[in-house]
């Protein structure tokens, strides 16, 4: 498995000059962005772990950085993921990585992102891949199946904000934290499907994890799915009270329909 980890970290190392300078040609004008972003260091590690709601068993590790980069006068948050045991519905452990690509202005837009699933050998068994057009408000979503050769594509045109779920956690560290404040906005997840949603701050609360307490402002995530918002379970969001409103814990369903509801909290909180 730590082949596995050097192997993926290799890679996005030498695929990140060459989606930079693609991404220095995407990148467009802002059309308005209700998430302003607070200033981050240069460089960050850290990990979390995902644990089953019920049980409390875990189900898989992931170490996560964020690094800055400047290109073209321009600043983009490169978001690098390496995950590995239990995930979703695949049946066996896998491991996987995933690099997510932001404009970094006085606000955060999606850009880029790519998953690579690798199984047991190390082989890669699927890629997702999502690229958001941030000035006409829409997300084009790809599938690639290298097992069966399937390749599946969806593209959805809402006119507004998209957030994907590979980068929500960060990207709701910049709502305006306050009992009572709402953000609304369209999330994209792996399904593929694409939800209205409303992001309400619900206050503080004092929560406890890895044995460390916080002072914390709860972030509830409300799917807009008519009758059955009945059977989504809720999902919450935990942040720092301190500024820049780090996250620590998540409350909800794992990566979509059909997955288990889940507890992910971070290990090395710095």
């Amino acid at each position: 498995m730590c082949e596995i980890y050097r192997g993926l970290t290799s890679l996005w190392e030498n695929r990140k000059a060459i989606v930079i300078s693609f991404l220095a040609i995407l990148i467009v004008a802002s059309s308005g962005y209700s998430f302003e972003m607070p200033l981050t260091s240069n460089y960050t590690e850290e990990s979390y772990h995902c644990l089953e709601k019920n049980s409390g068993t875990e189900r898989w590790h992931v170490d996560w950085t964020i690094e800055k980069v400047e290109k073209d006068d321009r600043i983009i948050l490169v978001m690098g993921e390496t995950g590995r045991q239990v995930y979703g519905s695949y049946e066996e452990r896998v491991s996987w990585f995933v690099e997510t690509f932001l404009e970094y202005t006085d606000s955060l837009q999606s850009i880029y992102s790519t998953k690579e699933i690798r199984n047991r050998e190390g082989e890669t068994i699927e890629i997702i891949s999502k690229k958001f057009d941030v000035e006409h408000g829409f997300v084009e979503f790809e599938r690639r199946n290298l097992i069966s050769g399937k390749v599946s594509n969806e593209s959805f045109e809402p006119g507004s904000t998209i957030i994907g779920t590979e980068n929500i956690g960060i990207v709701l560290r910049g709502m305006n934290l306050a009992e009572g404040v709402e953000s609304e906005f369209y999330l994209c997840t792996d399904e593929p499907k694409l939800y209205k949603v409303t992001a309400k701050c619900l206050g503080k609360e004092k929560i406890i994890v890895n044995g460390r307490e916080f002072e914390t402002y709860k972030v509830e995530l409300i799917f807009h799915v008519g009758f059955w918002k009945l059977f989504v379970p809720r999902t919450y969001f935990w942040y720092t009270v301190n500024k820049p409103h780090k996250w620590i814990r998540y409350e909800g369903l794992e990566s979509g329909h059909g997955t288990p509801q889940v507890v992910m909290e971070v290990l090395d909180f710095q």
